[in-house]
């Protein structure tokens, strides 16, 4: 009897032992697909259970035995406890997505422009102290951190919050960023804060480049638990997205992809930031053409960049230079190329490509262009397609040109 009992509690310990050391392989090796599967947490539970059941069963019917079962009570009170509580954080921060997203809507819909970038803030609120207006072309500028200083009035990112408050549609007042559940920074920025994508693969292609809405210093669980719940689990791909911190309220990248950026975290290492998701549902993917490249002009014109720089079914931003206007970049699904003025035609914010629909749309009032016809009108409150601009393609280099 005495042989059976320790077969049975070295056959525990040996595989109490076993799951604890996979989990740590696991999450050193297989990074991103562990900690996705939630498999870590399971087998640690797992783990610890079955040590504990095989050194009981080592002490029998003892003091040591009875203080071994009060120690796995209370590990799994702690363990079911933690679990609570991070499932609180994830319901807040999924809760602080919606609310600010709602918000937005709210104050669109109320003051027909975007909250930062409102043009008739200063005189609506003209009481000291004065709020501060956007310039209103339709861009929020600046990012959600403000470059790791003190928010000012100033920027229209931090201005955001001052206009939402003052309207009623978040609580409290001023201009700083409120904090996450997990102490992080909350905050919106349109792409990379200067035209361009963040979140997305070399050179940011299939980033995110309009208005979109960050929390920093998740946890990875917390992080990976809401991209799950809110999108679709994948760190890279979809409207929620993430990429590791180095420290806290990071910048956010352009190449999520790369090992600084990108790698999800392991045991005692980084939090990941939180989801970055966007507030507008055309917030739009694409890659951006070289900016050393879109300042050089020759006889066949301005160069853009490269058709390799710009795959198919993907876009790019570039500013027009004789008028100032931001402009738009399409690589067709046959392969050929489209650029136009990204003014919309109804109220003149600044459209983006909606690499699902294959569509230009624009964030304000949702109106839709099709960029294969010409930008022809699809969708919404306007009737005029937008100005095309006309492109030269050297099919021997491969070089785009914006035209005179």
């Amino acid at each position: 009897m005495a042989g059976l009992v320790d077969a049975l509690s070295f056959a525990l310990l040996a595989a109490g032992g076993f799951f604890c050391v996979v989990g740590g392989v696991g999450m050193l090796r297989m990074p991103d697909f562990y900690t996705r599967m939630h498999a870590a947490s399971v087998i640690e539970t797992l783990g610890a259970g079955l040590i504990l059941a095989g050194l009981l069963l080592q002490a029998g019917l003892t003091l040591v035995g009875a203080k071994l079962v009060i120690i796995g009570l209370l590990l799994g009170g702690i363990l079911k406890g933690q679990e609570m509580i991070t499932q609180a954080k994830i319901k807040n921060i999924i809760s602080d997505f919606s609310g600010i997203s709602a918000a937005f809507h709210g104050y669109q819909d109320r003051y027909r422009a975007l909250p930062g970038d409102d043009l008739g803030a200063a005189a609506r609120w003209a009481t000291a102290p004065a709020a501060t207006s956007g310039n209103g072309n339709g861009v929020v500028a600046g990012t959600y951190n403000n470059g790791g200083a003190a928010c000012a009035a100033a920027v229209e990112a931090c201005s955001w919050w001052d206009h939402l408050r003052r309207s009623g549609f978040v609580a409290g007042s001023g201009v700083n960023q409120p904090l996450n559940a997990v102490s992080g920074i909350v905050g919106v920025q349109t792409g990379d804060g200067a035209g361009g994508p963040v979140l997305g693969g070399a050179l940011g292609a299939g980033g995110f480049f309009g208005l979109m809405m960050c929390s920093a210093n998740h946890p990875d669980k917390v992080a990976i638990a809401t991209d799950t719940q809110m999108d679709d689990g994948v760190r890279l791909t979809g409207s929620v997205r993430g990429q590791l911190q180095t420290a806290n309220n990071p910048n956010i990248v352009v190449d999520a992809t790369a090992a600084a950026a990108g790698a999800s975290p392991s045991p005692g290492g980084s939090p990941t930031p939180g989801a970055t998701a966007q507030p507008s549902p055309s917030t739009v993917a694409g890659a951006s053409p070289s900016p050393e490249a879109a300042a050089t002009a020759g006889v066949d014109g301005t160069l853009l960049g490269t058709l390799d720089q710009l795959p198919v079914g993907q876009a790019g931003r570039f500013q027009v230079q004789s008028s100032g206007d931001p402009a738009i970049i399409v690589r067709l699904p046959d392969g050929s190329v489209a650029a136009f003025d990204a003014v919309c035609t109804h109220e003149g914010c600044t459209v983006g490509y909606d690499p699902g629909s294959g569509l230009l749309l624009c964030p304000c009032h949702g109106a839709a262009f099709d960029p294969a016809h010409h930008a022809e009108v699809v969708g919404g409150p306007t009737n005029r397609p937008l100005p095309e601009l006309p492109i030269k393609v050297d099919q021997a280099t491969g070089r785009i040109y914006l035209q005179a």
